[in-house]
């Protein structure tokens, strides 16, 4: 089958696209590969307060639901998709439920390479977003699909209490210069975009600890920024071959 994504980024929430991958995504869109997006969450209601009432959270759905699309605009994706399961209750819904909306996007564009949330996060979301990939990614349904990796996202990721702790084994160079600006750069400056969602350091996500986990990253490999990934399938197909 012709894949028509050479990459499609699944995340549980609006931000989780940029926290976790922003900079290998960028890298994808530099290279002029096609490049789509699936948010499955809203990412804001489980933080509603008893004292927030309905126009207040109506409110910051809106908001977040701009910033996205801000983003989406900037990054120059191909196709993107936003599902608005409520947030932090995705365990709430049969996983069917999920698999039933991956399923057509992935028979629409038959990705080649697929990026999605860790399966040992602390977010429930997270843990289910990846089971719901994992299903619906079964070798005998996308035949296309060459390589399927795990991202980690700042306050989830790093936060997991269970044995399956994120420990990356495939790492993208973001330190290189996409014109005058680095990669990693470039992610930061779209992060901004997510006031929100953002926060003041030490915080993990805030812009210092993001910078200097990439760097962290990069290090463990001998370059000045990197993104870490668990890579989860690997499927050698003709084009790439050494």
């Amino acid at each position: 089958e012709e894949h028509l994504l050479d990459a499609l980024f699944i995340l549980a929430h609006p931000g989780d696209e940029l926290l976790g991958c922003g900079g290998t995504l960028l890298r994808h869109v530099h290279h002029n590969h096609k490049v789509g997006l699936v948010i499955l969450g809203d990412g804001v209601s489980s933080r509603q307060k008893e004292s927030d009432d309905a126009a207040s959270m109506m409110t910051a759905k809106r908001e977040l639901r701009t910033a996205l699309q801000a983003v989406v605009e900037r990054l120059d994706l191909n196709t993107w998709y936003y599902f608005r399961f409520e947030d932090n209750r995705f365990d709430k819904h049969d996983l069917l439920d999920l698999i039933k909306v991956l399923e057509p996007i992935f028979k629409r564009h038959n990705p080649q390479t697929v990026y999605t949330n860790h399966p040992g996060d602390l977010n429930i979301d997270h843990r289910c977003t990846f089971e719901a990939v994992a299903t619906a990614l079964r070798p005998d349904y996308s035949r296309s699909l060459s390589s399927l990796f795990c991202v980690e996202v700042p306050t989830s990721t790093d936060w997991g209490v269970s044995g399956n702790v994120f420990q990356p084994n495939w790492f993208v160079d973001i330190s290189g210069s996409d014109g005058t600006t680095t990669l990693l750069d470039k992610k930061l400056q779209a992060l901004g975009m997510y006031q929100g969602e953002m926060r003041p350091f030490p915080h993990a996500r805030s812009i210092v600890a993001v910078r200097s986990l990439a760097q962290h990253r990069g290090a463990t490999v001998g370059i000045e920024a990197s993104e870490g990934f668990v890579l989860g399938r690997r499927v050698t197909i003709e084009s790439s071959l050494p």
